[in-house]
């Protein structure tokens, strides 16, 4: 089956037809022959064979066959590529067929990359452009390098480019990539896999690309551009930037626009109305409130409703089945997230309910089936609608109902009810009611009973009637009994008899489990650190298995107190060992604890336990030490202030992690034209959670900044040129803004901007009007002067204000304060 997951640009992008939808999953790039227009066939037939040779010599374990060292149309490829230079296409094809084979390029298949497929960031397209080339689509917008894994991202990129290029016809040598940059956003930023993306072009498939289109890019597209364009070598040229309409020469005349980056699927022929392409389109917030929705805290309490809503419902096994995976990869699968951005809409103020109906007919085309709770919540949600509004959302409800039972979902009765409720608020009653009686009639042949309708009937023709806890009893057995009659391991199996070989001894199994993981949550909660433990002590008295969740809360509770560090490490270990995948909080629990109450050197030497156990294999000593210094610098910070706000502000900066205040830092340092700056410092901030130290001390002087504390702030700035540490310009133009913008450190502002100058830091408009709405502040011609003065130091230096700069900086102001302020920088 085609891997067809979440293409939006399928069914309308305005391509040519000609492409015939014939490639499989079985399929690889075809071998392509390649004509010079250099040389003659017996001329390039002999340098292949000498390439071919050299390769077969030099290079022995190089792998044979197709795309390998013997391949002729590979090595004649490559020679083109190279100019015909024997030497250099050995080179260059040593490296990339190696590349291939430490790759696993073969082995790519639609099932080793369905799970990142699932987001819809990238596929080939169904259609040729103009040109009769294959198209590659990345739709920016989708791809979160915080969220998703690098390496997954890589593979689905390169399983890509080798379908569009085993799509290539007969004398067609190249593909058009096109990057869809609508809703394009600081989180989506990557630069570490655009260049990975064009190097796997110039190094292992050179010449494949022949022209890319960024299409729609916002501002904040262009300054990282000009930060990535050094990096693409010879590749740059290939990029134009282009809008929907200016696109059209590379379109065919079947279609008029660039198709809407989400939501494709056609409403079914017996719902097509007039409102059909409306719902089509995309929430115009749906990448903002999807970001909102993938936040560590939103994953939680998302994933935590949808497990309660199942069981609730009697859906025990999907519930499960969600649990499991989180458990087994610490990632939460694509139907919590879309259902809680469907949820999202539904609460939302202002009657959203036609964006949650865009975003569920969404997740089929993306692949992702609604579960019961999807269902449950979409029902309910069109069933309420108001009927003026969205006269059809009620005819969805019921649509989806049926749909629910056919898929074998028994809808609960509270959605039974809406659906009755929103048939009946119709202005024709007659009319309501003959529909009431249609759509029971139809479910009911479908196959739905109330529950209570069920209870009756089992309770009417009892040999001995049952009480409802007798048949509530009954159901956790039969539940329980679903949940675990397919697993394979027999131990597990022999456990499972064990624990359910009556209510009895199931209910106290999990009374105990669930009585033990409260327990340590409430001893925990109140700092009562050694009753969690002692807790934890009693479940293995009782031969209750530690669960994952167990570990996790457990090790991360005891990692927080001097004199259970030791503990929190011995069960982090005992949890490797039983090959539980600990989350990254308790990761994190545990270093931070090793970092603020023992040393660096007891943290490297848990780092080499775990590290054999392929825990953090990734986690060089260099960058190990760095994030070992930012936790025991968080700790000294807090331990500094007796100001609750300030820990608070700091304790949030440390737990929420500081991608935010890193790419703020960036983005600021590429608008002031720093951009060798900000590239050192996105470099050193490539891997999540561990930074620089100047971006830990910088984001804590933002963070006293924000909060009025500008004291602290100084002493904060202070400290980091005690550490040795270089304030970046970013660091200096919060920094002075600050101190601006408090009289009493007015006069570390204007050293602080001279020092910036002296260091070849130029600084903004926005960090300079602050110094000189300083000397502004106060209706004194004295201060006006001493302004004058201020900037004939600065203009010493070589500055140069930018009068219509400030202007805007200051719009807003009381006209008094920007007529001083211009006073003071057109003084000549």
């Amino acid at each position: 089956m085609e891997l067809r997951l979440c293409n939006p640009f399928r069914h309308i992008i305005p391509l040519s037809s000609s492409y015939s939808n014939q490639v499989t999953s079985s399929s690889r790039p075809r071998c392509l022959s390649v004509r010079s227009s250099h040389l003659d066939h017996n001329e390039s037939r002999k340098l292949v064979l000498e390439v071919k040779e050299k390769l077969e010599k030099d290079h022995q374990s190089l792998p044979v066959g197709e795309n390998g060292r013997d391949d002729e149309d590979l090595i004649l490829w490559f020679l083109k590529d190279r100019k015909f230079s024997v030497q250099e296409s050995v080179e260059k094809l040593h490296k990339a067929i190696k590349w291939r084979q430490e790759f696993g390029v073969s082995e790519l298949s639609q099932d080793s990359v369905k799970k990142i497929a699932e987001t819809g960031k990238a596929y080939v397209h169904d259609f040729m452009d103009v040109n009769g080339r294959p198209v590659l689509i990345v739709d920016a917008a989708k791809h979160f390098p915080g969220v998703h894994d690098p390496v997954e991202d890589e593979k689905l990129c390169v399983f890509f480019i080798e379908r569009a290029l085993s799509a290539l016809p007969e004398g067609r040598e190249e593909i058009l990539g096109i990057f869809d940059l609508r809703g394009f956003g600081t989180a989506n930023t990557d630069l570490r896999f655009v260049t990975f993306l064009f190097d796997v072009f110039y190094y292992y498939y050179p010449r494949r690309l022949g022209q890319v289109l960024f299409v729609d890019a916002p501002f904040i597209f262009k300054p990282i551009w000009q930060l990535a364009k050094p990096l693409l070598k010879s590749y740059a040229s290939l990029v134009r930037f282009c809008s929907v309409e200016t696109s059209k020469p590379y379109r065919t005349e079947s279609s008029s626009e660039l198709p809407t980056p989400i939501i494709t699927q056609r409403v079914s022929t017996s719902m097509a109305d007039s409102a059909a392409d409306d719902l089509e389109k995309p929430p115009k917030d749906l990448r903002k409130v999807l970001a909102e929705m993938c936040t560590e805290e939103a994953l939680i309490s998302s994933t935590t409703k949808m497990v309660e809503g199942l069981l609730r419902d009697g859906f025990m096994n999907v519930g499960l089945e969600i649990g499991a995976k989180i458990e087994d990869t610490n990632e939460v699968p694509p139907v919590v997230i879309d259902t809680a951005v469907i949820e999202y809409y539904i609460n939302a103020a202002g009657d959203r309910t036609k964006d949650a109906l865009r975003v569920f007919k969404h997740m089929s085309v993306s692949g992702v089936e609604p579960n019961a709770y999807t269902y449950a919540i979409i029902i309910k949600a069109l069933a309420a609608a108001d009927l003026k509004k969205n006269p059809d959302f009620v005819g969805y409800a019921k649509k989806y109902f049926v749909e629910m039972l056919e898929r074998g979902m028994q809808p609960n009765e509270e959605t039974y009810e809406a659906v009755l409720d929103g048939i009946g608020r119709g202005e024709n009653k007659a009319e309501a009611e003959e529909e009431c009686r249609e759509f029971v009639e139809n479910v009911e042949s479908q196959g739905f009973v109330l529950v209570l309708q069920k209870e009756a009937v089992e309770m009417a023709e009892p040999s001995i009637l049952k009480s409802e806890m007798d048949m509530l009893k009954e159901h956790v057995m039969k539940l329980f009994e679903d949940a675990t009659k397919d697993c394979e391991d027999e131990n597990v199996q022999a456990r499972f008899r064990q624990i359910g070989e009556d209510y009895e001894s199931l209910s106290n199994y999990a009374f105990n489990l669930f009585n033990a993981l409260v327990l340590i949550h409430i001893y925990g909660a109140g700092n009562t650190i050694g009753h969690a433990l002692k807790t934890y002590e009693h479940m293995l008295s009782y031969g209750i298995t530690p669960s994952p969740c167990t570990y996790n809360l457990l090790i991360a509770l005891l990692a927080t107190e001097h004199n259970f560090i030791g503990d929190a490490k011995k069960l982090f270990l005992e949890m490797l060992d039983k090959g539980i995948k600990p989350f990254w909080g308790t990761y994190m629990a545990v270093f931070n604890g090793i970092a603020r109450m023992e040393s660096l050197e007891k943290g490297k030497e848990l780092l080499k336990q775990i590290q054999p156990k392929g825990i953090l294999p990734g986690v060089d000593e260099g960058r190990f030490t760095e994030v070992m210094k930012a936790m025991k610098f968080y700790a000294d910070l807090e331990k500094r202030t007796t100001d609750k706000d300030v820990q608070e502000l700091i304790r949030d900066i440390y737990l929420n992690g500081m991608e935010k205040e890193s790419w703020g830092m960036f983005f600021a340092m590429l608008e002031d034209g720093n951009v060798d700056e900000a590239m050192r410092l996105f470099q050193s901030t490539s891997q999540p959670r561990i930074h620089p130290m100047v971006i830990v001390h910088t984001a804590v002087i933002e963070a006293y900044i924000n909060g009025g504390k500008t004291e602290g702030a100084l002493q904060t700035f202070l400290d980091m040129l005690a550490a040795e540490l270089n304030p970046t310009s970013y660091t200096y133009s919060v920094l002075i803004k600050g101190l601006a913008a408090d009289p009493n450190f007015f006069g570390y502002a204007k050293k602080y901007l001279i020092e910036m100058m002296d260091k070849g830091m130029y600084p903004n408009a926005a960090t300079y009007t602050a110094v000189f709405e300083g000397f502004a502040r106060e209706d004194d011609k004295a201060g006006e002067e001493e302004g004058k003065k201020f900037l004939e130091v600065l203009m010493a230096k070589g500055f140069v204000p930018d009068a219509e700069a400030v202007e805007v900086v200051l719009t807003g102001r009381p006209a008094p304060v920007i007529s001083r302020v211009m006073n003071i920088i057109r003084y000549e």
